[in-house]
């Protein structure tokens, strides 16, 4: 059966692994033989008074969207990211157009207007479970505006009240087993949400299991969720004990990355670099560090690529990445914020040949059985099939 989806998404402020996803997604099922078509709006700079109503309906783009369906004729309108522009909205007019429609959950968008749950640089759940988001509001969670967190806040509470996200989406998308649980808590029916991992192009060309050349690689933005302040300080205390570090990325605390790379004869900023750049990178390394102090939407991408190219990781120990790389034995993890336990666990991993060459081993075969093309793409049609022929699974 040839399928017919539309792609919505609202961009972000910078990109992210939500726009690789996407561009990712549309490639494997055009490749397939699948007819994909995307709608998009533009990513918000800023917070101003004219986007107020927008979190809650914007009137423009469901014209738009209506007119787009009435066009196209999907059979699937498959929502990435409507916030804050198109709100849930959109999911209203695709059902009431007869479309089927999925909703993939990047992040905590649903439940947290900053899509994070991370406060102050720790875990925030105070908005989980309520219908009234307040907690938002009183923080300014998002772009740091009271104004536009209860624009956002007020998003989320229409559409909640209203039945829009119980009714009028057929399937919701978590990447990991904690995102369901977080959608659930926060109102989502449990039949309605499913787990599907993401994943990344096959490299084809997997060195053989082995120990790379002693260095460790970051792939990222380089923002505070990410955990660049742990990453610098980790080098600064570790000093020469510490392997090559090497950095692909940039962001908004570029000028501290800077500043590591010119104290730290072992560390060193590429700023950003192309697929093939990282790929190479990750292939001549021994191991991939993930420093995120925010409970990922999934597993990082970066994680997946160096599973990919039998690479272990070295990963904080926060939900969504410590869980994976424990039970499959894919590397090691530290306390996340924890500049110390980072260095601890580095030495341990770096100083023991076996365990790199062991967890080498593990990576690819992890890679292939859930993060592969094939299995992404077999997991991705089984939902729309399903989501096509009215099957709710069992709470």
């Amino acid at each position: 059966m040839i399928v017919r989806i539309l792609q919505l998404h609202n961009l972000q402020r910078g990109y992210g692994g939500a726009d690789e996803v996407i561009r990712y997604e549309r490639d494997l099922l055009s490749a397939a033989g699948h007819d994909v078509e995307q709608l998009f709006l533009p990513a918000v700079a800023e917070a101003k008074a004219s986007m107020a109503l927008k979190p809650s309906y914007n009137r423009a783009f469901t014209r738009q969207l209506a007119a787009t369906i009435a066009e196209y004729r999907p059979d699937i309108v498959h929502t990435h990211t409507p916030f804050p522009l198109m709100s849930p909205a959109v999911f209203r007019t695709a059902k009431q157009r007869g479309c089927a429609t999925v909703a993939t959950l990047h992040a905590y968008r649903y439940s947290c207007v900053k899509g994070t749950m991370l406060r102050g640089g720790a875990l925030c759940e105070k908005c989980i479970g309520r219908r009234l988001k307040i907690p938002a509001v009183v923080h300014k969670c998002y772009h740091d505006s009271r104004f536009a967190s209860a624009s956002m806040a007020t998003g989320l509470t229409l559409h909640h009240v209203t039945g829009t996200l119980r009714r009028d989406v057929d399937r919701f998308i978590a990447l990991t087993p904690y995102g369901r649980e977080i959608a659930i808590r926060d109102g989502m029916p449990a039949g309605k949400v499913v787990v599907k991992p993401n994943s990344v192009p096959d490299p084809g060309d997997a060195p053989e299991p082995g120990l790379g050349d002693g260095s460790v690689v970051f792939v990222g933005r380089l923002v505070p969720e990410k955990g660049i302040h742990t990453l610098a300080q980790a080098w600064l205390r570790g000093g020469d004990e510490l392997p090559r570090l090497v950095i692909a990325g940039d962001g908004v605390l570029r000028a501290e990355v800077a500043d590591l790379a010119r104290q730290r004869p072992n560390v060193e900023w590429r700023g950003w670099l192309q697929e093939d750049e990282i790929s190479a990178l990750v292939t001549a390394s021994s191991a991939v560090v993930v420093t995120s102090e925010w409970a990922e939407g999934g597993s990082p991408l970066v994680m997946l690529r160096a599973l990919a190219l039998r690479r272990p990781v070295i990963t904080s120990d926060v939900a969504n990445m410590r869980d994976l790389v424990r039970t499959k034995a894919l590397g090691v993890t530290f306390r996340a914020g924890d500049a110390d336990s980072l260095v601890a666990a580095t030495r341990a991993l770096m100083g023991d040949h076996d365990r790199l060459a062991s967890y080498s081993a593990n990576a690819r075969a992890c890679y292939l059985e859930n993060y592969s093309p094939s299995a992404n793409l077999r997991a991705l049609l089984s939902i729309y099939e399903d989501v096509l022929a009215g099957v709710t699974t069992a709470d």
